[in-house]
């Protein structure tokens, strides 16, 4: 598969942003940037069978801090990269094929920051470029 992004974006968040993140991502709020309402029901996550509470998530990941330490709010938990691609870039894979594509993008991110960083690998074909 030579498929190759078009935008690779980055996007730090804090532990009092991250329920903006998990009601975008997990589509818990009617938004404007949907481009392809009926496409939504396509959307997927990788990782995750079933919506995630992210800052459970986060707090899950930092059990490395002893218990007398606290997650303070401004803290920067969680990086989130978009990769956004010509969808019809995509249009040329099967179902099946697109699937093995973003879990191959996902490894390869587990690899790079260490398998339980990446919490969540959320698709998007509801938006303009998935």
């Amino acid at each position: 598969m030579d498929i190759k992004p078009i935008i690779l974006k980055k996007t730090n968040y804090r532990f009092y942003e991250l329920e903006k993140a998990q009601k975008h991502n997990q589509r818990e709020n009617v938004e404007t940037n949907i481009i392809y309402p009926n496409k939504t029901a396509l959307n997927y996550d990788v990782l995750n069978k079933k919506m995630i509470n992210y800052k459970n998530a986060i707090r899950r990941c930092l059990t490395h801090l002893s218990s007398t330490k606290t997650i303070h709010s401004n803290w920067i938990v969680l990086i989130e990269w978009q990769i956004i691609f010509e969808e019809t870039s995509l249009d040329k894979l099967s179902a099946r094929e697109t699937k093995l594509f973003f879990l191959q993008v996902v490894q390869t991110f587990q690899k790079l920051y260490g398998i339980s960083n990446v919490v969540y690998a959320h698709v998007h074909f509801d938006e303009e470029k998935p």
